[in-house]
């Protein structure tokens, strides 16, 4: 995965973290999911990605540790994005254009869900102290792209938006 005068971090699963949100006609629905996994090959200047080099990363987030604290929603989740066939939902990041704010990108990739690729755009913050990288940022996705209806619960619509927020820390792999 590594080019140019890239270095590999690897994904810390014990400490990144997603998180879900959506509503219903009645009340927000928020998720939380953890275990995830993956690398990133990047090259960095005084903290932030260095701009002759290219960036690439790839993580898993496995559908099974995504949770609401509500049995009932997380297994109707769990069947809604075909856990058992694809226990992952897969993101690659392989595009990243500096904005005018310091470690921010303009960022684009794409999402994997039910084995359906597609393609996305966002804004996302890339900083690397001391072997170490943070990466953070937030989009809405239409569950809709994937061919996912949005679910009815106890009767009630669920939005077909999903805001999520991911909170990734990654540390220079030691060969």
């Amino acid at each position: 995965m590594a080019t140019d005068s890239n270095r590999i971090y690897v994904v810390d699963t014990l400490r990144s973290v997603i998180t879900i949100a959506t509503k219903s006609a009645v009340h927000g629905i928020h998720g939380t999911g953890s275990g995830i996994t993956g690398e990133m090959s990047a090259s960095f200047k005084d903290g932030s990605l260095d701009r002759d080099s290219s960036v690439h990363m790839k993580i898993a987030i496995p559908v099974g540790k995504l949770s609401s604290g509500n049995l009932a929603q997380d297994e109707k989740m769990h069947a809604l994005v075909s856990s058992r066939t694809y226990p992952n939902v897969e993101a690659s990041l392989t595009n990243a254009v500096p904005s005018d704010t310091a470690q921010r990108y303009r960022v684009s990739g794409t999402v994997t869900i039910n084995g359906m690729e597609r393609l996305f755009s966002g804004d996302m913050t890339i900083a690397e102290r001391d072997g170490r990288v943070e990466i953070a940022g937030e989009r809405d996705f239409d569950i809709r792209m994937w061919r996912i209806e949005p679910p009815k619960f106890l009767g009630f619509s669920i939005d077909p938006s999903v805001h999520v927020e991911l909170k990734l820390f990654a540390d220079l792999k030691v060969v």
